[in-house]
């Protein structure tokens, strides 16, 4: 686990029983509180199969403490987080994302706000892995959602080494630090999917990370656009209520309801949602604050 060793992952003896294992991964602060499947040879051979790349490669060296992701450690940080072995090409792709300079991975995990990262999973992938896209998707109750989420975090704080406290900043953290993770609803989604707008084909599998500082839920029984878009402005005046952190827009997720209800009105299409969004949210936070136009540069519109 130290990536200061070697190229590859070091072997340690450890008791056979899962209690010592758990106390001997929390004493040395490898765990993220919660039990951990015990990263086997065995195991960390049968996820490496699905990696696509070499073990010894390195993926990314993540900051603040700039460990290098060899394919081999995030393979171990993936069995420790109870991730199938065909979730592993998420995960890499994952820590690949979060690396890049445009994402501002140092600034995210030193912060002493309550940023996790957000992983969305869109195209063919979500569907084979049953990442979950509806009720709940956000919560509890499928594997791919914990578990890639949550083989994510462990990489951060083992190979990044945010360890709570120390380089990990956060004054109070949240529960999304544990996992944050969710595929996107094509299928209900009347709008441009993720990855597309992004600049990838429609039958592509790929990862989005966001620096999110947590949810904001907002229960409308709005039935059209203009509704809907006046729940959401008053949503994004209120001053810190923000889900994304040094990005250039807010994230929000429709239940399929809402995305229809919004799209049926002809001169409401992306670009229109987006223009009255950010004008009723200026003019929401001028009249609630006294404040100028503090508008971002655009919307993204999801669909659950």
């Amino acid at each position: 686990m130290n990536p200061e060793v070697s190229p590859h992952a070091a072997l340690i003896e450890a008791p056979d029983d899962p209690e010592s294992i758990d106390a001997l991964y929390r004493a040395r602060r490898w765990s993220d509180g919660l039990p951990i499947v015990p990263p086997t040879q065995q195991r960390v051979t049968s996820m490496l199969r699905h990696a696509g790349y070499e073990p010894g490669k390195v993926i990314a060296r993540l900051a603040p403490g700039y460990g290098e992701a060899t394919v081999e450690r995030i393979a171990v940080n993936a069995v420790m987080a109870g991730c199938a072995p065909e979730f592993l090409p998420v995960v890499i792709s994952a820590v690949e994302a979060v690396a890049a300079p445009e994402f501002n991975l140092q600034a995210i995990q030193a912060t002493t706000n309550p940023v996790a990262v957000w992983v969305i999973v869109n195209g063919p992938a979500a569907a084979r892995l049953h990442v979950n896209a509806t009720h709940n998707c956000l919560g509890q109750g499928v594997w791919a959602n914990a578990t890639i989420g949550r083989a994510l975090r462990l990489c951060l704080q083992n190979l990044g080494g945010a360890l709570p406290g120390e380089m990990d900043r956060a004054t109070q953290g949240q529960p999304g630090k544990y996992t944050f993770c969710c595929a996107e609803n094509e299928a209900a989604n009347p709008w441009t999917p993720l990855h597309v707008e992004r600049g990838y084909a429609s039958t592509a599998s790929t990862v989005t990370v966001v620096g999110a500082e947590g949810t904001m839920n907002m229960n409308t029984h709005a039935k059209t656009a203009d509704e809907l878009a006046r729940v959401i402005a008053g949503a994004d005046s209120i001053d810190g209520g923000r889900i994304v952190v040094g990005g250039q827009h807010d994230e929000h997720r429709f239940h399929r309801r809402h995305a229809n209800c919004s799209y049926r009105v002809p001169q409401h299409g992306l670009a229109g949602e987006r223009c009255v969004l950010l004008g009723r949210a200026a003019g929401e936070a001028r009249a609630a604050a006294g404040r100028g136009d503090q508008g971002e540069d655009g919307q993204r519109l999801s669909c659950c």
